[in-house]
């Protein structure tokens, strides 16, 4: 009779076979159930990946509750990564409308496409020119928020203010950009 999920993680620690065989047994029913949840094969793969990663990080933490199954935990954790990934790409968005930019990648070999990132290219220019502009602790703050999709919370500590203080330094920066760019793009 083979080992269940919970006596292989047990094990992990000192036998890294052990965690191969719960990897074996449940990636890639992990990866469809992402794959049917964002749509992405690739972000599925990457999302899948990161779990067993968490998994084997935490596999200390693991309480068997399912009769030795990890399937519930697995999927607990991949269901918390989803959801990280939904709110980071929610913050991505909205940082790109809020100042002007592309939300959908760029498709080659088409003059109109061509002539549409020439353009937005320009208002790139602009754009950074209004950034280096900025107080530098807006302009890091803005960096946390939209390159790096951090939280508040996140920026917060970086930058070793306060949660408002952080969200103040993110909205003025991005109401003096989008104040600085209506009318010149």
């Amino acid at each position: 009779m083979s080992p269940t999920d919970a006596e292989l993680l047990r094990r992990s620690k000192r036998d890294p076979d052990a965690f191969v065989a719960v990897y074996d047994r449940w990636a890639a029913d992990v990866q469809a159930w992402l794959a049917a949840r964002c749509g992405d094969a690739v972000v599925a793969t990457d999302l899948t990946a990161e779990t067993f990663a968490q998994a084997l990080r935490h596999a200390g933490r693991f309480r068997d509750e399912t009769d030795g199954s990890a399937g519930p935990w697995l999927f607990g954790i991949a269901s918390n990564l989803l959801h990280r990934y939904w709110r980071r790409q929610k913050v991505d968005v909205s940082a790109r409308r809020k100042l002007g930019m592309r939300l959908t990648p760029w498709v080659e070999d088409h003059a109109e496409e061509v002539a549409e990132r020439l353009a937005v290219e320009g208002a790139g220019r602009l754009l950074h020119a209004a950034l280096n502009r900025l107080p530098p602790e807006q302009r890091e703050a803005i960096a946390l928020r939209v390159l790096e999709g951090l939280g508040y919370d996140e920026i917060a500590l970086r930058l070793a203010v306060s949660e408002q203080a952080a969200r103040s330094r993110v909205s003025r920066g991005l109401k003096s950009l989008r104040t600085e760019m209506e009318g010149r793009v």
